[in-house]
C-alpha cells in the first residue's frame, strides 16, 4: 500500500460541519460552512475567493448545470447562479434543515434529506415533488441509482433503505448503524453510494464497507483494511469510476481499487473529514473539508501508473442536457411524479431561465462527410482551380478518398419562461403576485390555506380585500379600475381561468370570468384603465373591455415573456427567434389601443450581454421602461427613432453582488425610481 503525500491545507470556514464540491470543469471549488457563507475558489490557491452570505449556517452545497444549490438553516434548498451567486429560486422546503442532497446524472432530479425525517424528490424543471416517509430520525445521506431506478438513504435511526423511484415505496430496509438523536452527534455521516454500473450498493457500516447486489439485495462482499480503527463515514467513487475513496471518523482516508476490491493508498489526517470530492477532470486530485473548517487538497492520490491509466480511460466530461434525461436514465423523470399528493412547486426568483455560457453546446451531434483536404488546404484548392480549364468537367473517375467525420454541435438556445413584472416566484408559501404604484396583491399558500390579500396605497381608490384562492390563481395585476387574476390549467378540468374584479363599475356587475378552451393556458396578464389583456400558450393575445367583452384576438410572433399596460398603451415582450449561443432574442411590440388602434413599435429588445429580462412597464408619464438581470434600466427614446437609452445602472447602487432592485414605479419628472 502506497502512502498518500501530505495534503495542502488552508482556512476555509468557521469550525464545524463544512461541505465541498467541484464544478464540472474541475477548476472551481465550492465550499460552505457554519459561518453561513458559500465560497467559490478559482483553484485551491485562490487568495480572493468569491464569498456569498446564504444564511447563518449552510450545511450542504452542490453544483449542477451552471448553478449551485445550498441547504441552509432556513430549511430550504435554494438555487444560485454560478459564479455570480445571484438567487435564482427555491427547489423545496422542509420543516428542519436539509443535511444532504444529490442529483441524477442529467441534473433534472434533485433528492434531499432533512432533519425532519423527510426525503423529497424534486424535478427542477417543473418543480413537481414527491415526499418519502419511513425513517424515524434525521436523514444522514441520500444517493440516486446511476440509471434512476432506486434511491438509497441512511438515517440516525440506525437504518438504511432502498426506495423504488417508480412506486416511491421502500424496497429493502437494513438495520445496523449506530443510533443518534441528531446529525451533529453522529460519528458517521454514512454517505453511501452506488457502483458506477449500478450493480451494487455500498454502505459504510462500522469498520466495513458492505456491498449489496441490486438484483437480490444480498450482501456479496465487505471491504475493510487493517488500518481502519474507527467508523467509516464517507464513500465516493472517482470520476474515472475505477477508485473508491473512504474516510473514517478518526481522519483516515483510504483509496480502494474497485476492480480488485483492495486498498491501495491511505493517509491519516489530524481532524475529522466532513466532505470529500474527486476532481471530475483530474482523477488524482481530491479536495476535502474537516470539522475545523479547513479545506485541503490531495494532489497525487493515485500511483503514477494508476493515474496515467485513469486519465487515459477517463470518459469525456460533458454538461448533460436536461431535455435528454430519458437517454441518461432508464426511468422517465415524469414517472417519478405520478399520483402526486404533495405541494406543487413552480417558478424561480426572477424569470426562470437556464444560465448558459457563450459558446456552450448541446450533446446532440451529427456528422457530415467532408474532405478534410478540401477544407483546410488552401493550396490544394488553388492548385485544383488552376489545373482546370474552362471546358473541363469537375467530375473524375478516380475513386474518392476516405472522408472524415466532422462533428457539429448545435448551440443551446435560451428560452426565458413567462413571468409577471413585479411578482415573486409562485412556489413560495407567501409571495407578491403584484406590487406596483397602485397597490399590492399578496398570496398565502401554507398550512392548508390558500388566500389572496389586496391592499391599495391610496385607500380612496378602494378598501383592502381578502379572497379565498380556491381556483388557484398564480398571476395578478392591479390598476385603479380593477384587479385581474389568472390561473394556469386546472388539474381536474385542464382549463385556465381569467377573473376581473371591476370595483369601479357603476352597476352591480363588479366581477366577471373567462374560462379558456382546453389545452390553452394563460401565461401572462395585464390590466389598464379601460381594458385588460392576456397572452396564452397558443401564442394568442386576447384583449377585453373592462366589462368582459373580448374585442380583439392577435397572433403573437413567438412565445410570450411578459405583458405591461398603461392607459392606452400595451407592451408585449416575446421570443422572436433563436439567439446566439448564451443569448436570447426577444422582440417587443407596442400597441396604442385608442379608437384608431395601431402598432407603433415592433422591434428587437436590446439587453446587456448574457442577461434576461427582469421587469417591464411604464413610467408615470407613459414612457416604456425595462430592466434586465444586469441591473440596467432602459427607456424608450422616441426622439431618436424609437431607440432604447440606458437610464440607470441599478447595480451601481447595490451594496453586494446578490442585491437587486425591485421596481415599483418610475417618475420621470422627478427623476425618481421607486
Amino acid at each position: 500500500m502506497d502512502p498518500l503525500a501530505k495534503p495542502s491545507i488552508r482556512y476555509g470556514h468557521s469550525p464545524g460541519h463544512t461541505d465541498v464540491c467541484y464544478d464540472d470543469s474541475g477548476r472551481y471549488i465550492l465550499s460552505c460552512g457554519t459561518d453561513g457563507d458559500v465560497r467559490i475558489w478559482d483553484g485551491f490557491n485562490d487568495s480572493d475567493a468569491m464569498s456569498y452570505q446564504i444564511g447563518d449556517k449552510v450545511f450542504a452545497v452542490l453544483y449542477k448545470n451552471h448553478k449551485f444549490y445550498t441547504a441552509s438553516d432556513v430549511n430550504s434548498i435554494q438555487i444560485y447562479t454560478f459564479p455570480d451567486g445571484i438567487a435564482d429560486g427555491m427547489v423545496t422546503r422542509f420543516t428542519a434543515p436539509a443535511n444532504h442532497m444529490c442529483f441524477n446524472r442529467a441534473g433534472t432530479i434533485l433528492v434531499a434529506g432533512a432533519s425532519d425525517f423527510m426525503i423529497k424528490i424534486t424535478d427542477v424543471r417543473s418543480s413537481k415533488q414527491k415526499s418519502l416517509q419511513g425513517h424515524e430520525a434525521p436523514i444522514l445521506s441520500v444517493a440516486l441509482h446511476p440509471k434512476g431506478l432506486f434511491l438509497a438513504s441512511s438515517s440516525c435511526d440506525g437504518s438504511y433503505r432502498v426506495w423504488s423511484m417508480s412506486t416511491h415505496t421502500s424496497v429493502k430496509t437494513w438495520n445496523g448503524l449506530a443510533r443518534y438523536s441528531d446529525v451533529s452527534l453522529a460519528k458517521s455521516l454514512c454517505r453511501l453510494c452506488w457502483d458506477p454500473l449500478g450493480e451494487n450498493l455500498l454502505v459504510p457500516v462500522e469498520k466495513e464497507i458492505i456491498v449489496y447486489d441490486t438484483k437480490t439485495w444480498n450482501k456479496t462482499a465487505a471491504l475493510t483494511d487493517a488500518k481502519i480503527k474507527d467508523t467509516i463515514s464517507i464513500l465516493m467513487f472517482s470520476s474515472c469510476q475505477k477508485y473508491l475513496a473512504a474516510t473514517c471518523f478518526d481522519g483516515l482516508l483510504l483509496i480502494f481499487d474497485w476492480s480488485k476490491r483492495l486498498c491501495i493508498q491511505s493517509y491519516k489526517h489530524e481532524k475529522t473529514f466532513t466532505a470529500i470530492s474527486w476532481n471530475p477532470i483530474k482523477n488524482n486530485e481530491i479536495v476535502f473539508t474537516d470539522n475545523e473548517g479547513q479545506i485541503g487538497l490531495f494532489e497525487n492520490v493515485l500511483s503514477t501508473a494508476a493515474s496515467k491509466n485513469a486519465s487515459a480511460e477517463q470518459p469525456a466530461v460533458t454538461t448533460p442536457n436536461p431535455a435528454s434525461s430519458a437517454v441518461d436514465n432508464n426511468l422517465d423523470d415524469d414517472d417519478i411524479f405520478d399520483d402526486l399528493d404533495d405541494e406543487m412547486l413552480s417558478g424561480a426568483i426572477g424569470p426562470d431561465i437556464p444560465s448558459v455560457d457563450a459558446g456552450e453546446q448541446s450533446d446532440n451531434e451529427f456528422t457530415a462527410k467532408l474532405n478534410p483536404e478540401a477544407i483546410f488546404d488552401d493550396d490544394a484548392l488553388k492548385d485544383g482551380a488552376s489545373n482546370m480549364s474552362d471546358g473541363e468537367s469537375t467530375t473524375t473517375d478516380q475513386p474518392l478518398k476516405p472522408t472524415a467525420a466532422v462533428p457539429y454541435n448545435e448551440p443551446k438556445i435560451l428560452v426565458q419562461k413567462p413571468f409577471q413584472p413585479g411578482s415573486t416566484p409562485d412556489h413560495l408559501s407567501q409571495r407578491f403576485m403584484k406590487w406596483n404604484s397602485v397597490g399590492i396583491v399578496k398570496q398565502y399558500n401554507a398550512d392548508g390555506e390558500n388566500s389572496i390579500d389586496i391592499e391599495f396605497h391610496d385607500t380612496a381608490v378602494h378598501h383592502s380585500m381578502h379572497l379565498n384562492n380556491n381556483v388557484g390563481y398564480t398571476m395578478a395585476d392591479i390598476s385603479k379600475e380593477c384587479v385581474l387574476l389568472g390561473s394556469p390549467n386546472d388539474e381536474e378540468s385542464g382549463r385556465s381561468k381569467l377573473t376581473c374584479l371591476h370595483f369601479a363599475a357603476w352597476d352591480n356587475s363588479k366581477e366577471w370570468s373567462i374560462t379558456l378552451p382546453e389545452e390553452e393556458e394563460i401565461l401572462a396578464i395585464t390590466a389598464a384603465e379601460t381594458w385588460v389583456a392576456m397572452a396564452t400558450s397558443e401564442q394568442l393575445l386576447r384583449l377585453f373591455t373592462m366589462t368582459g367583452i373580448q374585442k380583439e384576438i392577435l397572433t403573437l410572433a413567438g412565445p410570450i415573456v411578459c405583458l405591461a399596460g398603461f392607459k392606452d398603451f400595451l407592451m408585449v415582450v416575446y421570443h422572436r427567434g433563436g439567439g446566439l449561443p448564451g443569448e436570447q432574442c426577444l422582440g417587443i411590440d407596442l400597441y396604442q389601443l385608442t379608437s384608431k388602434k395601431k402598432c407603433i413599435l415592433k422591434d428587437l429588445l436590446p439587453r446587456s450581454p448574457k442577461s434576461f429580462l427582469c421587469w417591464a412597464g411604464f413610467s408615470a408619464e407613459g414612457t416604456p421602461f425595462y430592466m434586465d438581470s444586469s441591473g440596467m434600466l432602459n427607456m424608450l427614446n422616441r426622439k431618436f427613432g424609437n431607440s432604447w437609452t440606458p437610464a440607470c445602472d441599478t447595480k451601481s447602487f447595490a451594496k453586494g453582488k446578490s442585491d437587486h432592485f425591485w421596481i415599483i414605479s418610475i417618475l420621470e419628472s422627478q427623476q425618481q425610481i421607486r
